[in-house]
């Protein structure tokens, strides 16, 4: 006589282990990661697309031109050539004058013309008085055409030695990369454990209808 084996009544299946990525607590994080990444390359496309139509790029390192124009902004410029009209009130980039304490490119607004010899006057947007040397045109580097703000403060803050609020952006999008990268990774296996296929080979899951294992 042939004999069987007992079925396990009542065995139910274990439950899967609840980890970290599970709940409420994870979505709210994974969403804030993702949305900071999205808002971090829309910035960068903003800066960096329109340089494949000619503009140049540069980043705002003074305060001069706040509070329009901020310390790590990303102004875009078109070359100026003496053939335009005067650009009055737009913002420019020129050369700082020899004996500057600031040496380099200078971003200042045009707020007026010289009578006397045709000469441009500039002004940063916080300063209460206009600079002190006239702006010839033929000193005219740009003319600004867009801003993008924030995009430039890691280079300011680099440049600027103000290390803390670096490191602390480089640690938080490390962080909004993990867990981008982790949330898209649990997706995957999700939708892999959804699609794999089964069949009369595969086992049947235990159905509280029978409490048996088949």
């Amino acid at each position: 006589m042939t004999e069987l084996a007992p079925a396990q009544v009542g065995v139910a299946a274990t439950p899967p282990a609840v980890t970290l990525r599970d709940g409420w607590g994870w979505f709210v994080l994974s969403l804030l990661a993702h949305g900071y990444l999205v808002f971090v390359a829309a910035l960068a496309a903003c800066a960096l697309v329109p340089l494949l139509a000619g503009l140049t790029g540069a980043v705002v390192l003074s305060s001069s031109m706040e509070p329009h124009i901020s310390p790590g902004d990303v102004v875009l410029s078109q070359p100026y050539s003496t053939d335009d009209p005067a650009p009055l009130g737009r913002v420019v980039t020129f050369e700082a004058p020899t004996g500057s304490a600031r040496p380099g490119p200078v971003l200042h607004r045009v707020v007026g013309v010289n009578d006397d010899d045709g000469s441009l006057i500039t002004r940063g947007d916080a300063n209460a008085d206009a600079d002190s040397a006239p702006l010839a045109r033929l000193d005219i580097l740009s003319t600004a055409r867009l801003l993008v703000p924030w995009v430039g403060l890691p280079s300011y803050w680099l440049k600027a030695g103000l290390l803390a609020p670096l490191l602390v952006w480089l640690v938080l999008t490390a962080a909004a990369i993990a867990v981008e990268a982790a949330s898209v990774g649990r997706g995957r296996a999700q939708r892999g454990d959804d699609e794999r296929p089964r069949g009369p080979w595969l086992p049947r899951r235990a159905s509280s209808r029978d409490g048996l294992w088949r």
